[in-house]
């Protein structure tokens, strides 16, 4: 007896609901213990957004750099500076969050932090790499 497929959930599932709920409940409960403002909650809401959105267009997120004259001009939108943005947030949660509930340890925190780390280092290799070969191109081309 052949198998038949369900169709797709139309919209979110029920998971992604779960989550997207979960989250404005976060950042309402984060508004109201004073820990941030709602100009920051929203701002944070965009960033949050923006990471998914690059998640799932990470072919856009290089194509600048990977095939760009055979994509012709393909300039994805990109906040270069959100990272940062949502750093400070997330630094500023945590300590608010210290200061008004009780926070439970455990290791997979250190053991992202320790991820995180590495990828910084790495793109920063990577950063410093990419800007001796622009210099030199140029060098080049003048």
């Amino acid at each position: 007896m052949p198998l038949i497929p369900f169709p797709p959930f139309p919209g979110k599932s029920a998971y992604q609901k779960m989550q997207s709920d979960l989250m404005e409940k976060s950042l309402e409960i984060l508004v109201f213990e004073g820990i941030i403002s709602e100009k920051e909650s929203s701002e944070l809401q965009s960033i949050i957004e923006l990471r998914n959105d690059i998640g799932h267009r990470m072919h856009s997120l290089v194509a600048d750099i990977s095939a760009p004259k055979l994509l012709g001009n393909h300039d994805p939108i990109f906040d270069y500076l959100a990272l940062g943005r949502f750093e400070k947030y997330r630094d500023k949660i945590y300590k608010g969050m210290q200061e008004n509930f009780i926070l439970q340890v455990n290791f997979r925190d250190l053991a992202f932090e320790q991820a995180e780390l590495t990828y910084k280092e790495e793109l920063s290799r990577l950063h410093k790499k990419i800007d001796r070969q622009y210099e030199a191109r140029r060098l080049d081309t003048a």
